[in-house]
């Protein structure tokens, strides 16, 4: 269910792959976090994680602006 409350979004991509998306409107895309463009009609950007160590403090910084907005 859609309630305006959901902020991020997991998506297993390819055995070696997952995808993160992120809703967080206004925010510009950058080389990292692209634009999510029709990846996933509830986010405005994703990533593509390939790795644990990629989740760094960069994404979790992303995570924790998404989680704030809806809040707000």
């Amino acid at each position: 269910m859609r309630d305006g409350k959901k902020f991020a979004i997991a998506q297993p991509a390819t055995a070696t792959r997952f995808d993160l998306g992120i809703k967080l409107k206004g925010e510009p895309a950058t080389e990292r976090f692209e634009e999510a463009g029709k990846w996933h009609p509830m986010v405005t950007h994703h990533v593509r994680i390939t790795d644990p160590a990629q989740v760094d403090d960069e994404v979790m910084a992303w995570i924790a602006r998404a989680y704030a907005a809806v809040k707000s």
